[in-house]
């Protein structure tokens, strides 16, 4: 019976060492459920941040795609910017070259106008340069003639006269002669015989400053008629008009051509231009010399013939040496 009850005793103990055992593994269980609930729940909310963190990442990732779309967009607006300006630079460039080139043909028209402007308008000055002379040399001769007419009929183109005595009487006429002088000249030449005291003087003072320019025009004059040919490309008609004018500017300068030697020249300058074409168009005849005789030119209304020699340049030169 002791053994039984140290026995139950033991019993008791080892159920109350099992139930304390029981209670504690129960607790443990209790521990690891309420772990494992922590650590699903945990777990949960760990796998909630990672769905946030790729709907995150996935809304990041469609944020740079639009980022490089507009990008690209921009870019291709750009592009399409930057093309649309080097066309307009192109057609910019296009226009300048255009208009460089319209106003370099109008350029060129326009100097090629004042230029024919130039050379129409200086024809025109130097015809009427020598249409200035020519009425200069035409007053030249009308005032020498008029003058020499007033000093002639005062009797004070040369020197005193010695039947006139009386100092008052040579004074009044000398004076009307100074009087008639200053009337017939310009205010231009008025000016520069204004100082002098007589007619003679006026009359010297004049002669000195227009006779030597009628004397270089007479000369020009007659070497131009006696080297005169005429052109391939004028007609006679032409050419005696030229003639007929060199005379008459002649004759105004006092230089008289008898009638003789006005047809001689008009023949010569004929003739010459004649055989020079018939040599021209001849081809294999006979070369004409300077000195040669020249051909027949025409008849005269009598049926007289008339001929010219046909006498080189020199002729001409010898007789200008006359002058």
């Amino acid at each position: 019976m002791a053994l039984s009850s140290a026995f139950r005793e033991r019993l008791e103990q080892m159920e109350h060492t099992r139930n304390e055992r029981l209670s504690l593994l129960q607790a443990e269980k209790e521990a690891q459920a309420n772990k494992s609930q922590m650590l699903s729940s945990k777990l949960a909310i760990i796998r909630s941040i990672e769905q946030s963190c790729l709907l995150i990442d996935q809304k990041i990732a469609t944020q740079n795609f639009k980022i490089a779309s507009l990008k690209s967009e921009i870019e291709k607006l750009d592009v399409k910017v930057l093309k649309s300006e080097v066309e307009e630079l192109e057609e910019m460039e296009r226009e300048k070259e255009n208009y460089y080139r319209l106003k370099g043909f109008e350029m060129n028209e326009f100097l090629e106008n004042v230029g024919e402007f130039v050379r129409e308008h200086r024809l025109r000055v130097e015809e009427l340069r020598n249409n200035k002379k020519k009425v200069l040399e035409i007053r030249v001769v009308v005032w020498k003639y008029m003058s020499r007419k007033v000093l002639s009929k005062e009797t004070t183109i040369g020197e005193r006269p010695t039947e006139i005595i009386d100092d008052g009487e040579w004074n009044k006429i000398d004076g009307n002669a100074i009087a008639n002088l200053h009337l017939a000249q310009s205010d231009g030449v008025l000016l520069s015989v204004a100082e002098k005291k007589t007619a003679k003087e006026i009359w010297d003072t004049l002669t000195k400053s227009y006779e030597a320019k009628s004397l270089q025009r007479k000369i020009f004059l007659k070497r131009r008629l006696y080297t005169l040919r005429m052109a391939e490309s004028s007609s006679v008609t032409d050419h005696c008009n030229t003639l007929n004018t060199l005379f008459s500017q002649l004759t105004m300068l006092g230089h008289k051509i008898d009638e003789n030697e006005h047809a001689e020249l008009l023949l010569e300058r004929h003739v010459k231009s004649e055989c020079w074409l018939n040599k021209k168009s001849g081809g294999n005849k006979a070369p004409e010399s300077s000195n040669s005789q020249g051909c027949v030119a025409s008849t005269s209304d009598d049926g007289e013939v008339l001929y010219s020699k046909a006498t080189s340049i020199v002729e001409g030169r010898k007789q200008f040496a006359d002058v």
